[in-house]
């Protein structure tokens, strides 16, 4: 299950890269005349989603091959009326800006739901040292998005650079157990 937990958590904290351009340009015809607009901070909640969608991914397969599926229909007949319950109101007051906090909301609690059936499900507690090595594990790879967030190159290089690092960081603070997953392709060799 360690395994599992840490396909998630490469999947949350990759996510956690803000190094794409911060800037998306709408362009729109009003009366015949061409406006671009620029919508910034675009990127906050486009990546915050990644997040969620990762995991509820992730989870979700895992809980559909174990046949979980009516207990997964039902978190999932929950986020949406929570989404149409939170779009009413958030739309009318703030319009698509609404309509993001509005998705934040409803992939949060799926992907949170989720998490939580799969601990149940699966009888999973957690250790204080584990927990305390995600958390060093989060603080380092956030560190290292914000550092290479100063500096000054093409985004994709800086991208592949922060999964690599964090890759490197998740061995040094152990949340990758080396000896585990060579012990697994070992038991599937034989």
């Amino acid at each position: 299950m360690k395994n599992f937990l840490l396909l998630i958590c490469l999947c949350v904290f990759s996510n956690m890269q803000a190094q794409f351009p911060t800037s998306v340009y709408l362009t729109e015809y009003v009366s015949g005349i061409e406006r671009i607009t620029e919508i910034t901070h675009a990127n906050d909640q486009r990546l915050f989603v990644c997040t969620q969608l990762g995991i509820i991914h992730i989870v979700g397969t895992l809980l559909t091959a174990n046949g979980n599926l009516m207990a997964m229909n039902i978190v999932f007949v929950v986020g949406i009326v929570i989404n149409s319950c939170s779009n009413y109101f958030l739309i009318l007051e703030y319009g698509a800006w609404g309509a993001a906090i509005s998705t934040i909301i409803t992939q949060s609690f799926v992907a949170l739901a989720e998490l939580e059936l799969a601990r149940r499900v699966f009888s999973v507690s957690f250790s204080g040292l584990f927990l305390f090595q995600v958390l060093i594990f989060v603080l380092g790879v956030g560190g290292i998005n914000w550092g290479l967030q100063a500096l000054t190159m093409p985004w994709f290089l800086s991208f592949v650079l922060a999964g690599v690092l964090s890759v490197i960081w998740a061995l040094i603070t152990k949340i990758i157990d080396v000896r585990s997953i060579l012990r697994i392709i070992k038991t599937k060799a034989t």
